[in-house]
């Protein structure tokens, strides 16, 4: 083979790619790009791998430059709109989607991907409609039903929104399937049900509210959570036992997904404090935060980096230490996984990290606290749950239970949303913090 003949050495990368053997394919597409820049195959297909590497900025220059030259694809229309989504281009993204469609009118993933975009925009009822187009030429395509769920619960549609809300168990299986039958809300006075928490921490938080529900209906109540979670839960009303994940569990006749409560039990949030923390803990902490001046605020600036939208709703340590210029408040750190140099972004501060053994400690802390500061992670749930101050950094296209535009939210009345006024920009919302600490 000659190097020297682009043509060859693409069918060769090809079907490297193809065998999923990306490492040796790469190489080709950059030799085919010295011999002839304008190789629209290898500029996509080279794009492709640097989208799939998660390097979002290089894909979509190769591949935008792929459709400059040939506008005729849709995948590469399609591949486009993916990187641009990823870098919150959100608009572009849209016209690339839409180029797709102008193409191939039926192309689900594409309608998908623009449903995404216009609801990150806060376009919700084009989003609506454009998650169900994508069900009407894929109606298995799960990720549409749920994005649909998503979008109603946004906006408040609380019926049409749990419904296609159970859509979410095609996507994020249940960590065990028993054989047991699922409760949907028949009588279960004097049976046993197995409560199981979904997701993230902060989701468990968030939706294990409903179990005192179950109780209040006659059943015996058995939760299944994080064993960092454990003994925080056992605070809940009228619950037996609580178990973690993968301990051996009790007798039962049913179970039910924690996020599956609401469908269940109506559109009326139970929105009081549930849980509660320990008070001998609680007083130990104010006795050690006793000499500290001025206000005591509990700080966490990013969650789980394994989280999908963690980039776009975390902060820089520095970014929330700006919240505290000027001012006279004493941040106290909640977060487990900082650094060093994260906390001399601070200056004066308390690392309570180290001695946050788990959510039960962390809440006997909060309690001792004058307000908690945080991004969307679990800390503003345990917060909001614990019926404590707490205010939320909001990123530009939140979670759908933050709702639109509100400063307040319906899941936790003791809760102040800040919210960026535009995709990836927190300082006026920074701003808006810090002149509310120094008010």
């Amino acid at each position: 083979m000659s190097s020297r003949d682009p043509g060859q050495i693409y069918a060769e990368a090809s079907a490297l790619q193809r065998a999923n053997r990306a490492a040796e394919a790469e190489p080709l597409y950059r030799r085919i790009l010295e011999l002839d820049p304008n190789h629209v195959g290898a500029l996509h297909m080279l794009g492709v791998l640097e989208l799939q590497r998660g390097l979002a900025q290089q894909a979509a220059e190769l591949i935008g430059r792929a459709v400059t030259l040939d506008d005729r694809s849709v995948p590469r229309h399609f591949n486009l709109a993916l990187a641009l989504y990823q870098l919150d281009r959100f608009d572009e993204a849209i016209a690339a989607c839409r180029a797709a469609l102008r193409l191939k009118a039926d192309f689900a993933p594409a309608l998908y991907t623009m449903a995404l975009s216009l609801k990150d925009l806060g376009r919700l009822d084009e989003a609506i409609a454009a998650y169900q187009a994508a069900q009407s030429h894929a109606p298995n395509l799960a990720e549409a039903h749920y994005g649909e769920g998503f979008a109603r619960l946004m906006k408040g549609d609380f019926a049409a929104g749990w419904r296609k809300f159970e859509w979410r168990r095609h996507i994020f299986p249940q960590r065990t399937n028993y054989p047991q039958p699922q409760w949907t809300g028949q009588d279960i006075g004097g049976r046993t049900l197995l409560i199981h928490g979904e997701q993230g921490q902060g989701d468990n938080i968030h939706f294990l509210r409903y179990a005192p529900l179950a109780a209040e209906r006659g059943a015996k109540v058995i939760v299944e959570t994080y064993a960092s979670l454990v003994p925080l839960m056992r605070s809940l009303p009228g619950v037996e036992r609580v178990i973690g994940f993968g301990d051996p569990a009790p007798r039962f006749d049913f179970h039910c997904p924690a996020m599956s409560l609401p469908a269940l039990f109506g559109p009326a949030i139970p929105s009081a404090a549930y849980l509660s923390a320990d008070p001998a803990r609680t007083q130990a902490w104010r006795e050690r935060l006793a000499a500290l001046p001025g206000r005591k605020i509990g700080i966490a600036w990013r969650g789980n980096p394994e989280q999908s939208e963690n980039k776009r709703r975390s902060l820089s340590a520095g970014q929330m230490a700006a919240c505290f210029a000027g001012g006279t408040a004493v941040p106290v750190c909640l977060q487990k996984d900082r650094t060093a140099e994260e906390l001399a972004a601070f200056g004066p501060l308390i690392d309570a990290a180290p001695d946050l053994a788990d959510f039960a400690e962390t809440a006997a802390l909060i309690g001792a606290l004058d307000l908690v500061l945080t991004v969307d992670t679990a800390v503003c749930h345990l917060a909001g749950a614990l019926g404590a101050p707490v205010w939320t950094l909001l990123s530009f296209a939140p979670d759908w239970r933050w709702q639109e535009k509100r400063e307040d939210s319906p899941w936790y009345p003791s809760m102040r949303l800040f919210r960026q006024a535009r995709p990836g920009e927190w300082g006026p919302a920074i701003d808006k913090v810090r002149a509310a600490l120094n008010a």
